[in-house]
């Protein structure tokens, strides 16, 4: 209980001291020229009505002077930090008439200051940078008589210059004095004070009528003050709530990062753990590696030596043997030189006879199988064409002797059996081709199709150049003419795209380096 009484006192100190720091900003602040843009033309007036600590609340009432009065009143809110005061505008309280139209300043930064000019304290509210309609510079007063002297003398310390605070005298209202009529004739004393009593009366009824009046508006401005005031404190709440929610999420994102980068940082740690044992086992390997062929290195070159030394012995034993021998055949020579003669002279003409006789063979058998072959191609020609062979012929050459064949590929085989088969590559579009062998035609005007077009050659050691022309016969639906060739020669397999039109022909080479 008593430490609740000590924080009671307290508080109230506190709120004593507070309050009477900054409680001489609660009044009516009027403006002394108005606006510099607006000078004349509009009244504005500060109200503050509630001081708690360094903050402060109220409104601001601007009211044009001209013949429609519009007038419209705002919340305001402040505070202080040292000497320096904030103020920002806040929502609309009250606007007569509501059609009347006002510029919106609420974005616009405010630089304000306080001094003292010399019976008044002065806030000077500038909104500069903003735009044309809000930049201005407003001064509002409160004369220094409406405090007391202590005020005053506190007022003038914080804000005046030198000069004031030197020559700082207390500031006092200004009371009237009342006027006693010198008139000695009572009845008409008594007639002006019936008039003054009833001026009075009528006086005082106008005054009761406005102070109804102005009372009724002055709770509905509380109203509406309070009602912004609920709706800042709300809003600020919700600031509040909300600053608090990110602040906690956050927090707890920074956990869940900073958890994160921990499991980062062990996965990390095992990573280069990991890497530098294979790094290490890869070192061993390689050293292991490196000291084993550095065992064949020496084993072979042991074995090379031993090697070279069995050789240079064999080389004196051959030497021996040869010369050796040599001193016999040129012993036997002697004897018989004339018989030896005569018998490798006969030897010479008969391996001379016998080889002509196997190249005449060889030629005789080439050139039937080079006949043969011939005869197969035109068989095979004859059976493939399906126009005519004298048209078909001519077009052919015309084809071959007015475009221009482009050699694609050259390949070099070693099996004397060439299989090329031809498929249209890609989507089936009605591709015709003609094939030419050797400038002989074995192919006439086919479509081409997922069935391939077969074409069987043989190759050999009299006939190892064989020279393919591929002729576009049409263009098909989809140009150009294509087509994909797959050549087998024994275990080597080929695939070539061929690409021709009506102004190329594609020409692919084989050579046959077989015996």
């Amino acid at each position: 209980m008593f430490k609740k009484v000590i924080l009671l006192a307290l508080f109230i100190l506190f709120y004593t001291i507070t309050h009477a720091q900054y409680g001489w900003m609660m009044g009516t602040w009027k403006s002394r020229n108005g606006a510099a843009a607006l000078s004349g033309n509009i009244t504005n007036t500060i109200q503050v009505d509630n001081v708690s600590g360094e903050s402060f609340t109220g409104s601001k009432t601007s009211e044009r002077n001209d013949a429609s009065h519009a007038k419209i009143t705002i919340s305001i809110a402040g505070f202080f930090r040292g000497k320096i005061l904030y103020l920002q505008n806040g929502s609309v309280v009250h606007k007569e008439p509501e059609t009347s139209q006002w510029d919106d300043c609420s974005a616009c930064t405010q630089d304000n200051k306080l001094i003292i000019s010399r019976d008044s304290i002065v806030l000077i509210n500038n909104i500069s940078g903003c735009n044309n309609k809000c930049d201005e510079q407003t001064f509002y007063y409160r004369l220094l008589s409406e405090f007391d002297s202590t005020t005053e003398r506190e007022l003038v310390d914080r804000f005046g210059r030198p000069s004031d605070i030197i020559g700082f005298q207390p500031f006092h209202a200004k009371e009237d004095k009342p006027i006693t009529p010198n008139d000695n004739n009572e009845e008409e004393k008594r007639r002006r004070d019936s008039l003054a009593n009833i001026e009075r009366i009528k006086q005082q009824a106008d005054d009761d009528v406005r102070l109804a009046q102005q009372k009724k508006r002055e709770q509905q401005i509380a109203d509406s003050l309070n009602l912004v005031k609920q709706k800042d404190q709300q809003r600020i709440k919700d600031s509040l709530d909300n600053v608090a929610r990110i602040r906690q999420q956050q927090i707890n994102d920074s956990a869940l990062l900073a958890q994160q980068k921990k499991r980062q940082q062990e996965i990390a740690d095992s990573l280069n753990l990991v890497k530098q044992r294979e790094q290490q086992r890869i070192k061993d390997s390689l050293d292991n590696v490196v000291r084993i062929r550095q065992q064949q290195i020496n084993d072979s070159t042991l074995l090379a030596q031993q090697k070279k030394r069995q050789q240079e012995i064999a080389d004196s034993l051959d030497l021996v043997n040869k010369r050796e021998q040599q001193r016999i055949k040129d012993s036997l020579q002697n004897v018989a030189a004339t018989n030896l003669q005569k018998q490798r002279t006969a030897d010479s003409l008969r391996n001379i006879q016998a080889k002509k006789r196997q190249q005449e063979i060889a030629d005789s058998l080439a050139t039937a199988r080079k006949q043969q072959y011939n005869d197969s191609l035109q068989k095979a020609a004859l059976a493939t064409v399906d126009t005519p062979r004298k048209d078909t012929s001519q077009s052919g050459s015309k084809a071959l002797t007015s475009r221009t064949s482009v050699l694609l590929e050259t390949y070099h085989i070693n099996s004397p059996d060439i299989l090329i088969e031809l498929f249209d590559n890609g989507e089936i579009d009605g591709d015709r081709v003609s094939v030419y062998h050797n400038n002989t035609i074995i192919v006439s005007n086919q479509t081409l199709g997922t069935k391939p077009i077969t074409l069987n050659i043989h190759a050999n050691a009299t006939n190892r150049d064989h020279e393919f022309v591929l002729v576009a016969e049409n263009l098909g639906s989809i140009p150009p003419n294509s087509a994909l060739m797959r050549i087998t020669a024994g275990k080597q397999v080929y695939k070539l795209m061929v690409n021709t039109d009506m102004k190329t022909n594609a020409r692919i080479v084989f050579y046959y380096d077989g015996n």
